[in-house]
């Protein structure tokens, strides 16, 4: 009998071409898969969004936000999520970084850089790149540090979720 994983592609190296490009509608199971494994991997509580909250968000009438996929030759082993960011107080616009994923056998091989190098372009001259990161993701840490990432001591994120968001509301 045929071992299943042997029919599986071989993990791709980064010796061949790295694709980057704008997400389509045929890659949100992919990227829905991408979203759940960073999720697990940060710790974080299991994901509740579902493919149609993610298709409203990137290609629906009112789109939130854009996202890229990252192809080593024909297979897909990334993506950034991200949205548009305005400071009243710089005049700058910007691109909030709210998810980057690389699939671990790729990390360390600069796929990531490429990425935010993409994403800097797009960001442009005057803009800024923001995003943010868990304390307890060291690597996430250093790899940001390393591309000159500069950590924001004097910003608190704050939120409002359900219970908090109706009690205000009532």
């Amino acid at each position: 009998m045929t071992d299943p994983r042997s029919l599986a592609p071989s993990p791709p190296h980064t010796s061949e071409e790295v694709l980057i490009r704008p997400a389509t509608p045929d890659d949100l199971a992919t990227i829905d898969r991408f979203i759940r494994a960073l999720a697990a991997e940060e710790g974080l509580p299991a994901v509740t969004a579902t493919l149609d909250d993610l298709e409203a968000a990137l290609f629906g009438p009112t789109s939130l936000a854009a996202a890229l996929v990252v192809q080593v030759g024909t297979v897909r082993v990334g993506f950034a999520l991200y949205y548009p960011k305005y400071g009243t107080v710089s005049g700058r616009r910007g691109i909030h970084l709210e998810d980057l994923y690389v699939t671990p056998e790729l990390r360390n091989q600069r796929v990531g850089e490429r990425v935010m190098t993409h994403l800097a372009r797009l960001a442009g001259e005057r803009g800024v790149l923001e995003w943010w990161v868990q304390h307890s993701n060291h690597a996430a840490l250093r790899f940001y540090q390393r591309l000159g990432g500069q950590e924001l001591a004097d910003i608190a994120v704050y939120r409002l979720e359900r219970d908090a968001l109706q009690e205000l509301v009532d």
